[in-house]
């Protein structure tokens, strides 16, 4: 299994945009770096996120197909410019808080990111509560 660490300012946007209003919900995408341990084993660092325009609530967050695409276009068009990689090249995970839970996932939070995994068809994505 892969460790995980994220970068003090990966860290640092995370806890800005859940203190906001922490009893709601907010998420967005994970841009995620991988590579290997000196002893070998794969290390994933979250380098950065992004929030796309959405309406928080108390038990979830709710992103419009438009709003969701829009951004998407957007966020693979600057990706593709600045990295020249592919947008879930560079953004392989979500994230969000969960306001009125604790930082388990539930079982929507994992059926969602197999979903998206599959529909990528990516070898995986990386999903922090």
């Amino acid at each position: 299994m892969a460790q995980v660490y994220l970068t003090q300012e990966a860290a640092y946007m995370i806890q800005k945009a859940a203190a906001h209003q922490p009893d709601l919900e907010v998420g967005g995408l994970l841009k995620v770096e991988d590579g290997q341990a000196d002893n070998g084993s794969p290390i994933l660092l979250i380098t950065g996120i992004t929030i796309p325009r959405q309406k928080v609530g108390r038990a979830h967050f709710d992103v419009t197909a438009k709003d969701f695409t829009d951004a998407l276009t957007e966020l693979a068009h600057t990706v593709a410019q600045e990295e020249h990689r592919s947008l879930w090249e560079t953004y392989r995970g979500i994230w969000h808080s969960h306001a009125q839970m604790g930082v388990t996932p539930s079982v929507t939070d994992v059926d969602q990111l197999e979903d998206l995994a599959n529909d990528t068809k990516m070898p995986w994505m990386l999903g922090l509560v």
